[in-house]
């Protein structure tokens, strides 16, 4: 072998031997397709200058095609629309590619208005803002997108793109003159706000160049392509007239700023395999696809040939650039109506590739075929040229539409040739036979035809329900099917395999033209309700069948004769396009009453008001299946959920604790498609008693019967009592349900609820009967209660024998339980494997450390929620330890409540009195009566309470009673037979009353004798009104506390009615001078003369507040009197009387002693007056001398203004306010207060609005806020500034939204000012800031308010609503029946009269309301009412049972 050395010391070559490639050179052999063949032997090296040209390292031979494989993240494309939907966007790419655009994924605008739509889904406005995707896009546009993910799932690729500016031009920088992607971001008024994909850049497109876009309608969020015409710092100014858009040709292409969709102008320089290879100005090289081909002329592209050409991709890392020469504007639809699976059984060949074949398929339409669409089975044709030849006539089926080379994707393979292949092929309800494919959770999946697949939902696979269909349908299986739905949109296929739907001829019901009333058809239910079946039919029809035409005979339980899937032959008797409703009966002509025969067997074997027992079969929500068996005839009963129990709460948790295979036992009572037993032990009892009336003849007015609740109507409740024959309803009015007033019936009682019903109306005619459910016009015995209880215990008992988990716990077990976890409601526990919660309340101060182990006492078995309630107070648990003599039945016991459930009415008390019982459980019932709706919440867990033990099971368990509801008991039973009691019998009970009583025997007497106390008001003389008193500085004081306990009494607390005492005699002549400001008793004026010489000079200075002394009518200064402030003006005294705190009316001692202490007080001021002794200063020097000798006397100061005033001396009296603010005392805050609020009035009428505001700021600062602010708002409402008063009262509102005072004078505010809205405005946000038991009071105040000043009716709903739901409220009924009685209402005063009586208040507090009812009744009425008076008192007199001691 021949070598030859290149250098000394190089190494010698062989010429055999091969070159590695370089790096570049395998990089380059990776990213193109074709490469020129070489030789693999490397010549040898020459140095030399006449070394030839080089050659090109690699030489394309055809032109590079895009797969899915090289779709990679970011990678921008040109693609054209090829099909729109609601939520997404199909797109064509080039070389056959398909993807999808999701609706997210058209702009951050759009997708943000779409986010904000779905939350806001009430605002239909923001929904028609929005555009859709078909008005945003256009069949056959061409639009730019960027790659955002590409998966593949087996063979199937799932193209994923974006049209977002953000993504689309990421990383570019167009200049001027280029093409670039934007959104609208918002509309301006000289054009649109674009986002160009740059943060820092903003486009700008004017209204003028938006007009020229073909959508016409630019909303917020659309993308469309631009061009960019101006180019400025932050902004470019865009343009998007289509027709400059796509024919701007870039002549200096910059392949890295160039989108997709830009126009070039380039020269053919040399053919390839599949298309021809373009020169984009100098140095630029670009391939056409022969499928891109200018249609035009597609073969007159020879080289050297100019062509125009447009970019569609760049391939990454070689920068391969791949061109078109196809048009894209005007947008067009190049298939028309061509849709994918039209058959073309003459399609012709016009050219052979080695990998594909063009077909014409129309005149307008070309075929494009592959090679693995070109021919069955899984060998592919490697060159189809030897295949096919031009010319030829071939059968294609197009498969799919290519709109970006405009051509049908075709298959000419003989399976998917033939047969069905396309929605458009079918009819609904056209019967066809597909193959199994495979079954899947909701249905089978049916391959019907070519690329078709149909699906069976699993209610339409067969007649009956299949617990295993998946075995029944196995893959290749043939089955006959109909077509159920099409949806060519979702190209969805609905089919079904029913037997009756598939082989039986009837009328098919596809829309509401084939829905004509009487025709007869099938359908499926999908859905069973208590009202009727919903049906479904063909297509998108539904229907509903009502209860009532379900069959000829009336069913009522419609669950146990159909079941979901059942088909069902119906006939439509009402069809309403407009509200989308079509009505069905399966009540046919020819057909027999469907469960006629069901109800015949259950009523053959099992009669009417027989216990049976059965085997349960099933359990569901709705009840227990039983089989009874009787006389050899098995039958299907149902127990239905709320027959389970009398306790109508319990109903759900029973029904989890029967098992199938239990035996239960229940008394028939109707008979159906199913026979309803009840397990109600009301109904058991009553069916065992001897007492049952068996027709309508045996039932008198008065009875008293048990029933349950059959159905709710708005005028009432039906019940169903147990007659077994005939009439077996009783309609119970809303008026007589409760002892309460009944709204609404269905916010207090249930379907199926127990309930004791009296009958008091009779109708022989019509068979009708009506009774009261009112516990209060009931007979009781007192023990219906205990025998509730019972039975409440016995359910519990029964779900403990069930209970798995839970049925080793009781109430009252003591445990050990270890702390889980902490909490603010509670502790988190462990009590054997079982969560228990223990509630704050009940730790007793327990230390809580999680994983401490502590002892526990369980006090209810919560078995719906699998938990345990347990109380963690070690002085309860120590008690019940110890525990082990419990009480008598009949004792008498005290206790503490530990636990209540008032869905049960069941309460649990721990006994501390007798001490032997202590720490005994009792269960309590907190309802008296099985009607009792209300049941008793007076008590709580904090107040002990006394019991009488009723019952002691044998389990031990112990039953009680409250003492009050066993007191009540009583009185009824006495009551009830009081009519044969005789007169020695009544006196030896009166006799026998307590001390307790006197207030009984009082009110009595007073009515019986008509001697109603003197209540006299105090009117001070017509003397004294006009003098000037002076009052000592301590006695003003005074006074503002007791207005202060004035106003905290007229928020509405009841105000005692117990008689004077002795010892309230003195509190009440205190009270009665301190209120009076202008009046001095006389004990107080002895203590005036005994300290006149040590202070007579200081006290001759503190005179009444009144007129200061100068001119209103000049100056509108008045005195700020705060002690005499009220939110009321002069016009509003009556109802200041209402609300006053003292007492109204008094007694004829008191009225005579404050009537001596009002003369003595003036006589002592005419005294002064004579004698000069409140002789006025008359100058400057004599008022310098008074506040000398009176210093913190506001007064005086104040008096020194109005002197100043009345003579316009503005500047001197600003003088003297400074001197008094800076001179009183700093601890005589009212003085210093009082000065104040006179220096805001002095400027707010002389001064101007800067010295106003600084005044005040200095107020504020030295005075109780409140006070100033409130004071404030007074002068500004005086002087008519009402925009300045709102405002103060705005901030009060918000720096004092807790005090009731408040938000009275701010809604007084408003009502004054015939704002009325406004005020009610406020009286709603007072209520959201209080305290809730502010809320009765305030609601009271606004009531007076909307009487006084605004809708009177309104005031009467406002306390209408108060006296409800607070009827022991005495001070509410009194201020209603005032404010009744102010606006001259009397008949309707006198109805609210008559209801107070009725009220069954404490005597102390009826014998005042009687009192002013007859008080009333002498002004208003006539004696014959005033008779009713004494009528009405006797009536609560009689209804209070005299021989039980009453409560103080």
């Amino acid at each position: 072998m021949v070598t030859e050395e290149y250098f000394p010391r190089g190494k010698t070559k062989t010429d055999t031997e091969e070159a590695k490639p370089s790096a570049k050179e395998q990089r380059e052999n990776r990213f193109v397709n074709i490469l020129s063949e070489k030789d693999n032997k490397q010549t040898k090296k020459k140095k030399t200058k006449d070394t030839k040209k080089k050659q090109p390292l690699l030489t394309v031979k055809s032109v590079p095609t895009l797969g899915y494989e090289q779709m990679k993240e970011g990678l921008v494309v040109g693609g054209v629309v090829s099909e729109i939907a609601d939520y997404e966007v199909k797109v064509s790419l080039p070389c056959h590619l398909v993807a999808t655009l999701p609706i997210t994924n058209i702009s951050s605008t759009y997708t943000e208005a779409l986010r904000k739509a779905a939350d806001d889904v009430t605002d239909e406005e923001v929904d028609d803002d929005i555009p859709s995707l078909s008005q945003i896009f256009k069949i056959g546009q061409f639009i730019v997108v960027a790659v955002v993910t590409c998966e593949q799932t087996g063979n199937k690729y799932n193209l994923t793109v974006s049209v977002d500016p953000k993504l689309v031009m990421a990383g570019r920088v167009p200049g001027q003159g280029d093409l670039c992607v934007a959104s609208v971001i918002s509309k301006e008024d000289h054009g649109y706000l674009m986002d160009v994909g740059n943060r820092t850049v903003r486009g700008f497109l004017p209204n003028k160049t938006a007009q020229k876009h073909w959508n016409k309608n630019l909303s917020v969020g659309m993308v469309i392509l631009c061009i960019i015409v101006k180019k400025e710092k932050g902004a470019v100014t865009l343009k998007c007239d289509p027709g400059k858009v796509f024919n701007t040709v870039n002549k200096e292409p910059n392949l890295h700023n160039s989108l997709p969709g830009t126009l070039f102008k380039a020269k053919v320089v040399a053919d390839v395999v599949n298309g021809v290879k373009v020169e984009i100005g100098t140095d630029v090289e670009g391939f056409l696809h022969a499928d891109l081909f200018p249609v035009d002329s597609p073969n007159d592209l020879e080289v050297g040939a100019a062509i125009n050409v447009r970019l569609v991709n760049i391939l990454p890392t070689v920068n391969t650039v791949l061109v078109t020469g196809r048009p894209i504007w005007p947008f067009s639809d190049p298939f028309e109506d061509l849709k994918s699976g039209t058959l073309f059984k003459e399609a012709v060949i016009t050219q052979v590739q080695r990998r594909q074949l063009i077909l014409k398929l129309s005149e307008a339409v070309v075929g494009c075929v592959t090679t693995r669409n070109a021919k069955d089975g899984t060998e592919i044709i490697k060159n189809l040229k030897e295949e096919y030849k031009v010319g030829s006539k071939v059968k294609a089926r197009v498969l799919g539409l290519d709109y970006f080379s405009r051509m049908a994707m075709c298959t000419m393979k003989k399976s998917l040739v033939s047969g069905i292949s396309s929605l458009d092929q079918l009819t609904i309800g056209q019967k066809l036979t597909g193959t199994v494919k495979r079954f899947v959770e909701k249905g089978l999946e049916v391959s019907v035809g070519t690329n078709l697949t149909g699906f069976i939902p699993i209610l339409f696979l067969s007649d009956v329900p299949l617990k295993h269909p998946e075995k029944k349908y196995l893959q290749g299986d043939k089955i006959e099917c109909r077509v159920l739905n099409i949806v060519p949109e979702k190209k969805r296929l609905h089919l079904t395999s029913k037997p009756i739907l598939v082989k039986k001829e009837f009328s098919v019901v596809a829309n509401f033209d084939d829905a004509e009333v009487g025709t007869i058809t099938e359908g499926v239910v999908t859905k069973i309700t208590k009202d009727g079946l919903l049906l479904s039919l063909f297509g998108e029809m539904r229907g509903f069948a009502p209860r009532r035409v379900l069959s000829s005979e009336p069913i009522e339980f419609p669950e146990k004769l159909f079941f979901i899937g059942q088909a069902v032959k119906c006939q439509i008797i009402g069809s309403e396009k407009d509200r989308n409703r079509v009505t069905l009966s399966l009540v046919i002509d020819d057909m027999k009453p469907l469960g006629r025969k069901e109800k015949e067997r259950g009523s053959k074997a099992l009669k009417l008001g027989k216990i049976y027992s059965g085997k349960v079969t099933n359990v569901s929500d709705t009840g227990v299946d039983l089989e009874v068996v009787e006389d050899d005839i098995a039958c299907r009963c149902v127990i239905p959920t709320n027959h389970l129990t009398d306790n109508f709460s319990l109903g759900q948790v029973l029904i989890r604790a029967y098992k199938v295979g239990d035996v239960v036992q229940g008394v028939c009572i109707h008979h159906d498609v199913v026979t309803v037993l009840s397990k109600k032990k009301t109904l058991l009892d009553w069916a065992k008693s001897e007492q049952v009336p068996e027709t309508f003849e045996n039932i008198h007015e008065g009875s008293l019967l048990p029933g349950f609740v059959h159905s709710i109507k708005r005028y009432g409740i039906f019940l169903k009592i147990p007659i077994w024959t005939g009439q077996n309803t009783v309609l119970v009015p809303s008026r007589n349900i409760a002892n309460f007033y009944v709204d609404d019936s269905r916010q207090i009682v249930e379907k199926g609820q127990t309930l004791m019903v009296k009958i008091n109306e009779r109708d022989e005619e019509k068979t009708q009967l009506a009774g009261t459910t009112n516990f209060k016009d009931l007979v009781k015995t007192g023990t219906e209660c205990v025998s509730l209880m019972k039975e409440i215990l016995e359910d519990f008992r029964f779900l403990r024998t069930q209970s798995t988990d839970l049925g080793k716990f009781g109430i009252g077990d003591l445990r050990t339980a270890t702390i889980k976890e902490t909490t603010e409601m509670g502790l988190i526990l462990d009590v054997n494997g079982t969560v228990g919660l223990a509630p704050k309340s009940t730790l007793g101060g327990t230390e809580a450390e999680p994983g401490s182990c502590i002892p526990v006492l369980v006090v209810f078995v919560d078995y719906q929620a699998g938990v345990l309630e347990v109380s963690c107070d070690p002085n309860i648990i120590t008690s019940i330890a110890l525990c082990n003599s419990p009480p008598e039945v009949g004792s008498s016991v005290r206790g503490k409540i530990i636990m209540t459930r008032t869905e049960h009415n069941i309460q649990l008390v721990s006994i501390t009195h007798p001490v032997k019982h202590a720490g005994c459980l009792v269960f309590v019932p907190s309802a008296a009566h099985i009607n009792d709706f209300a049941g008793d919440k007076a008590e709580t867990s904090e107040k002990p309470i006394t019991l009488i033990i009723q019952h002691v099971s044998e389990e031990g368990e112990i039953i009680g009673m409250n003492e009050k509801q066993h007191r009540m008991s009583v009185k009824k039973m006495k009551r009830e037979r009081s009519h044969s009691t005789s007169k020695d019998d009544v006196n030896k009970i009166k006799r026998q009353r307590t001390e307790s009583e006197s207030s009984v025997t009082e009110l009595l007497a007073t009515v019986k004798s008509q001697e109603i106390p003197d209540f006299v008001a105090p009117k001070p003389p017509a003397s004294a009104a006009s003098a000037k008193v002076s009052i000592p500085e301590k006695k003003l004081q005074s006074t503002k506390a007791v207005e202060k306990d004035s106003d905290e009494k007229n928020s509405g607390k009841e105000k005692s009615a117990k008689p004077t005492t002795k010892k309230e005699k003195g509190k009440i002549k205190k009270q009665t001078t301190e209120i009076q400001p202008m009046e001095i008793c006389n004990k107080d004026s002895e203590k005036d003369d005994v300290n006149q010489d040590k202070g007579e000079d200081k006290f001759r200075a503190q005179e009444t507040l009144e007129d200061p002394g100068w001119d209103f009518s000049l100056t509108r200064v008045t005195l700020p009197s705060w002690n005499k402030a009220s939110i009321w003006d002069d016009s509003d005294e009556e109802m200041t009387a209402e609300e006053t705190g003292t007492k109204k009316h008094l007694s004829k001692k008191e009225a005579k002693l404050l009537r001596k202490e009002e003369e003595s007080a003036a006589e002592e001021a005419e005294r002064k007056v004579i004698q000069g002794e409140n002789q006025a200063p008359q100058s400057e020097q004599e008022f310098e001398k008074l506040v000398l000798s009176s210093p913190d006397s506001s007064l005086v100061w104040i008096q020194f203004m109005a002197f100043y005033l009345q003579s316009c001396q503005y500047n001197e009296a600003r003088e003297v306010a400074k001197r008094a603010v800076e001179r009183i005392n700093f601890r005589e805050e009212g003085e210093r207060l009082n000065v104040f609020l006179a220096w805001l009035n002095l400027e707010n009428t002389f001064g101007n609005q800067d010295t106003l505001d600084k005044v005040l700021r200095d107020a504020l600062q030295r005075n109780d806020e409140f006070k100033v602010y409130s004071q404030m708002a007074d002068i500004y409402t005086k002087s008519s500034k009402l925009d300045d008063a709102e405002k103060i009262y705005k901030i009060l509102a918000k720096k004092f939204r807790k005090d009731k005072e408040v938000w009275i004078r701010y809604g007084l505010f408003y009502y004054k000012n015939s704002r009325i809205e406004e005020g009610r405005f406020v009286f709603t946000r007072s209520l959201q800031n209080l305290e809730p038991k502010d809320c009765v009071d305030i609601s009271a105040k606004f009531a007076q308010i909307e009487f006084r000043y605004g809708d009177t009716e309104r005031g009467k709903t406002m306390y209408e609503k108060l006296v409800t739901s607070h009827p022991k409220r005495v001070d509410l009924w009194s201020s209603y029946v005032d404010q009744l009685t102010r606006i001259g209402d009397i008949p309707a005063t006198r109805v609210m009269y008559n209801r107070i009586s009725t009220l069954g208040l404490q005597a102390r507090k009826m014998k005042a309301l009687f009192g002013k009812w007859l008080e009333f009744e002498k002004v208003h009425g006539t004696e014959d009412q005033q008779s009713e008076v004494k009528r009405a008192a006797l009536q609560y007199l009689n209804a209070r049972d005299i021989s039980t001691p009453m409560e103080a």
